[in-house]
Formats: C-alpha cells, structure tokens, sequence
C-alpha cells in the first residue's frame, strides 16, 4: 500500500510539470505579411507599409536576417520571455536564427525585443535594452505606440540598411554592407604590404584591420550572422521594458 501512494505521488508530480511546460500559449498565427502583424490594432497603415518594406529588402540584402513586429492586446497571463521565446520558434523568424522579434502587449503593458542566437553577439542585451530606452520607452510613456514602434524599428534596421531621414515607402537608399568589403580589404592590404615595414602605411593598415575583426561588422559576426537555413528557435537574448 505504501509503494501505491509513492508511486501515484510521484504520478500526480510529473504529470504537474508537465502540465505547466505543455502549457498551450495562444499566440496568434502570422499574418500573410509576416513581417508587421499588428493584432492590436496599434500601428497606422503607412507605418506597417514602411516597415514591411524595410524588412524585406533587409531579408534580401543580408542572406535572410528577418525583423518582425508583433503586437497583441494579452499574453494572458504568460510570462513575457517564454511568450517571446515560443513565437519567435513559432514563427521561424531568420535564417539560423538571424533574426528579431519586437515583440508589444498593449494591455499588460510589456515591450520586448527578443534576439535570435546568431544575432545575439552584434545585438547584445545592452544594446537591446538601450534601443528600448532611446526610441521607444519615451514614445509609449506619452501613449504614442506607433511612433515608439517605429522609431524602435529603425535603431534596429539601421544597422543593415540606410534609412534617409526622410524616410519614404516607396523610395529609400538601402545599402549593403558586403558591397564594401572587397574595396576595404584592397585598400587595408596595400596599407600593409606596400606601406613599409613599420611604416605609418603598414600601422595604419594593421589598426584598421585589427579593429574591424573586432567590430560588428567584421567576419566575427558576418560569418555567423549573414548565412545558413530556416531555423527560428531563438536561444539567444533579448531585453524588455513596462510602460
């Protein structure tokens, strides 16, 4: 009898736990834009045209890094991350999870911007965290979802497009990073090679080289970042704020 209540107890704990982790998150399916799916009806007409826009000239010009925006009325109750987390894996946002989800529930009040892995070391948490701060947190404060959504947009696509400032649907300069590259690369070699053994030519050479391996755009991030298949099942980072 007593191997009876020790098994049916440790029955009753696992089914519990599953329980909570098979929890059925009613995240709303895509809609046939993808990009802008703005189910709380927050988002102007001519700003989800803009954004649609740039995000699918960012998915071109950048080997499928995906930015979609999401807007619920309720995460009904759900935590915010693991909503986040299980749309973004939903919805296959990115090639190799490159890509973004700028995620808004109006009703509770919750803004986030969740990162897929092979994004999460050019958009660190900190970085995620000061775009929220900057150009959206002072928007939404003042009720203004749509300027805050859009301003949060375009810190966030400016780092794979030229965005003019103003900024039309059907006209704007897009730029491709990698256009750039193979004149870079010349020049930084004949720095190197033809400057002169410890020569300003060659230092400034190196330095150059040194510091783009280190920075967002050198092949650090590019490699990571820019190539591969459909995946979407986030594990990278992300920041959120309440208004």
């Amino acid at each position: 009898m007593k191997k009876f209540f020790v098994f049916f107890y440790l029955f009753v704990c696992v089914f519990l736990k599953l329980n909570v982790y098979s929890y059925d998150f009613n995240i709303p399916n895509p809609t046939t834009e993808f990009y802008v799916n703005d189910f709380a009806n927050i988002i102007k007409k001519e700003t989800k045209e803009k954004i649609l826009k740039m995000s699918e000239k960012i998915a071109e010009n950048n080997d499928g890094v995906q930015i979609v925006v999401v807007t619920v009325k309720t995460m009904d109750g759900v935590n915010c991350s693991e909503f986040a987390t299980e749309m973004f894996r939903r919805y296959k946002i990115g090639k190799k999870d490159k890509g973004i989800l700028f995620l808004v529930s109006s009703k509770d009040k919750k803004v986030r911007i969740e990162v897929g892995y092979h994004l999460e070391n050019f958009f660190n948490d900190a970085k995620i965290g000061a775009i929220l701060d900057n150009y959206v947190m002072p928007h939404f404060k003042n009720g203004n979802f749509d300027k805050g959504i859009f301003e949060g947009y375009k810190a966030i696509a400016s780092n794979f497009i030229v965005i003019d400032k103003n900024f039309d649907s059907k006209e704007s300069e897009y730029y491709n990073y990698f256009g750039i590259l193979p004149f870079f690369f010349i020049v930084m070699m004949i720095l190197i090679f033809f400057g002169g053994r410890g020569g300003p030519g060659s230092f400034i050479g190196g330095f150059l080289f040194g510091n783009f391996m280190n920075s967002d755009f050198g092949f650090k991030n590019s490699n990571n970042e820019r190539n591969g298949g459909f995946g979407g099942s986030s594990g990278g980072g992300g920041s959120e704020r309440d208004f």
